[in-house]
């Protein structure tokens, strides 16, 4: 049984629990953060791997995955209020530039 699937079994045990949150609390591991880190990635795509778990380590943090950091503050999370909240802003602005790209012929 691979991890990811260990995970899910453990997942089921706790409805509306994602299988990442239950990484987080069960894997302290290196080579089990990475193996589930490759199987999470086979299974949902990468670029789903390193938003997912990039969100989650910019928060909770590891050395496991040194190129996997969350996607709008990077690896440090040590930011005021209003820088996060700019941050935001800008990542909503460019999410609508692309939006607007892909949709105009």
């Amino acid at each position: 049984m691979t991890i990811l699937e260990t995970l899910e079994a453990l997942e089921a045990k706790k409805p509306g629990r994602d299988v990442l949150f239950t990484a987080i609390d069960d894997l302290t591991a290196a080579e089990d953060i990475k193996q589930f880190y490759g199987e999470y990635s086979a299974a949902y795509g990468e670029d789903l791997a390193n938003s997912n778990i990039g969100y989650a380590l910019g928060y909770y943090g590891s050395d496991a995955l040194p190129d996997v950091s969350h996607p709008v503050f990077g690896r440090s999370l040590h930011t005021t209020a209003e820088e996060a909240f700019e941050a935001g802003m800008e990542l909503g602005k460019e999410m609508k530039r692309k939006a607007t790209d892909e949709a105009t012929p």
